[in-house]
């Protein structure tokens, strides 16, 4: 390796666990450089080459439900099955349609037209923006095909679909980003070959880091600068990266190359390895908050906290001992079949996202198809919390059932008609689903502590109307989601008119920092350790020691290492996070008691 290449990298710890291995990697994609394309001369019939490739964007499709009936997860099969709906999307169609007819050979027009349906996804943000590396697998699908051959097949590192080799040994994936295609046939075909994935590009919210937490893969993304190192002199055409050796700890985010047993043995320590590899995060400096040291509920610093029954632990407050609840993010009842031990270890649910009820549907979901699978989730949980979001949907998830708000896509959809704002629009999809609630909660005879809360409330009167509605259908336990500025600073108030609150700490941070969270050009500013991140949970701490009432987390940041003991001390009452992350969060707070 040359002297000049880094051996040290750093990343957005995804799904936890330290792996050291051979890297393999997965090569680069046909169509990503319009530029460096080969020109082609134009058809001779534009209107007979559209149909062509719309024959071969419906192939495409049909790969994607093929890869959809045999995936595991159900977040798995509704990301492909939305794939697949992109696929034959008309308007993408009739984009290379226009590229045709504007003079574009066909390969050409295939890469522009892509092109330009992922800037407009890019620009919408969002959602939005996490469907464009499921445009550049359709284009580089559709290319294969126009090509005659495989997904992948006789490319380098500086061109081509990802092909899915044939491990023959452990190994570390290596991928400047992976769409749910790819990643759904690489564990169909090398599940137990797959030590770990590092990604130079996407995030904690994106398609492949859900289907990677939820598969218990450790996995690190968003590592500028490996993959190129890594191609530079040692890639060859068989995948494996010269025999070089890749470590990397999915916690901290650290990535070592070609690592000595030193390296990798700091890797596996906890809580920064990286501090001594010359990574380590950035320092998370105490926020400036209100002194309340006499109020009731007890004080701010938690000088430690030891593993309690089941996943709570206990934080040991001044002068009080206060346990701080350890729960779970779900996506759906479905994800109950796949986490084994986890339930038992867990103190319940902080975070079931309701969405994918509503979502890629004709109409909306009955009253009764809502509360059986409500009931599902609360029976798996018997006398534990149980918190449900309602719906968070909007320009950016939209529903196929409702009319747009405005006549047309909203330019800015995380600052539209989402979340509260919707469910005030139309007001009968939120009656149904909390009649739904309080349904599925009679059906459990009260045996679970039911939890519901309403997301994107930006103001104390939107919060006044959630929970008048919410108790109106005798709803025990009635909070509202903490992910704007605007609710970060009314705390204390929101607090007085509902019974819990929790923070969105990946919206609170991309609303703070006034930074995309699906825009990689200003994926530097996302860090919810940021200080004026961690000023506002702190005013949320204060609130909290205030009113007396429980506060939860369910972003990201709940499972960072970095984060989580902090966001103890500031007095949140609970942590939730993807399954795979419970049991380094609990490693991580009990090293408190040790300190």
């Amino acid at each position: 390796m040359p002297s000049s290449t880094p051996s040290t990298f750093h990343g957005i710890g995804i799904c936890p666990g330290t792996v050291a291995g051979p890297a393999v990697i997965l090569a680069g994609r046909i169509g990503g450089d319009v530029a460096a394309a080969e020109p082609e001369p134009p058809c001779a019939d534009p209107n007979a080459e559209t149909e062509r490739i719309a024959g071969m964007m419906a192939n495409v499709a049909q790969e994607y439900r093929d890869l959809a009936a045999s995936a595991d997860s159900a977040d798995a099969r509704a990301m492909l099955e939305a794939a697949a709906l992109l696929a034959v999307d008309r308007g993408l169609i009739n984009a290379v349609s226009k590229r045709l007819h504007m003079g574009d050979g066909p390969k050409l027009a295939v890469r522009n037209a892509v092109e330009e349906y992922a800037a407009l996804f890019r620009n919408l943000g969002g959602r939005l923006a996490e469907r464009v590396a499921d445009l550049e697998d359709i284009r580089d699908r559709t290319l294969a095909a126009m090509e005659k051959r495989a997904v992948g097949e006789g490319t380098g590192a500086q061109g081509g679909a990802h092909a899915i080799p044939a491990l023959s040994e452990p190994s570390v994936i290596v991928a400047r980003e992976l769409a749910p295609a790819d990643l759904t046939m690489l564990l169909g075909t090398n599940r137990d070959m797959v030590l770990g994935i590092v990604c130079e590009a996407g995030g904690a919210t994106s398609h492949a880091a859900v289907l990677a937490t939820q598969a218990g893969i450790p996995t690190v993304m968003r590592v500028t600068g490996l993959f190129d190192a890594m191609t530079d002199d040692s890639y060859d055409d068989s995948h494996s990266a010269g025999g070089r050796m890749i470590a990397f700890n999915g916690e901290t985010g650290d990535v070592v190359l070609d690592p000595t047993d030193r390296e990798i043995a700091l890797l596996r320590e906890q809580p920064d390895p990286g501090a001594e590899l010359g990574l380590g995060a950035e320092t998370i400096s105490d926020p400036a908050v209100p002194d309340d040291s006499d109020s009731d509920a007890g004080a701010a610093g938690v000088p430690g906290a030891a593993v309690a029954q089941g996943g709570s632990v206990t934080a040991d407050t001044n002068p009080e001992v206060r346990e701080v609840k350890l729960l779970l993010n779900l996506s759906g009842s479905e994800d109950l079949a796949a986490m084994g031990e986890t339930i038992a270890e867990s103190d319940g649910v902080g975070l079931l996202r309701t969405e994918f009820l509503f979502l890629d549907r004709a109409d909306a979901p009955s009253v009764t198809e809502q509360a059986d699978l409500y009931e599902r989730v609360l029976r798996a949980f018997p006398g534990r919390r149980v918190v449900i979001r309602t719906l968070d949907a909007g320009s950016d998830k939209p529903l196929a059932f409702l009319p747009r708000t405005d006549g047309d896509a909203e330019p800015n959809p995380a600052l539209g008609v989402r979340g509260i704002r919707l469910s005030r629009v139309y007001e009968s999809l939120l009656d149904d689903q909390l009649a739904a609630l309080a349904e599925a909660f009679d059906r459990t005879y009260g045996d679970v502590d039911l939890w519901v809360m309403a997301p994107m409330i930006a103001t104390v009167e939107e919060a006044e109307w959630f929970a008048r509605k919410a108790r109106a259908y005798g709803l025990p336990n009635v909070g509202v989601m903490i992910e704007t500025p605007a609710a970060a600073l009314c705390a204390r108030e929101i607090l007085d008119v509902v019974d819990f609150a929790s923070i969105g700490t990946n919206d609170l941070t991309q609303y703070v920092m006034a930074a995309d969270r699906c825009n990689s050009a200003v994926s530097g500013l996302l860090d919810p350790a940021n200080p004026a991140v961690m000023r506002l949970i702190a005013m949320v701490g204060a609130a909290v020691r205030e009113t007396g009432k429980p506060v939860g987390v369910c972003g990201e940041a709940a499972g960072d290492p970095r984060i989580a003991p902090k966001l103890v001390e500031m007095g949140v009452t609970s942590l939730s996070v993807a399954p795979a992350r419970l049991s380094a969060l609990r490693r991580s707070l009990a090293r408190l008691s040790a300190e």
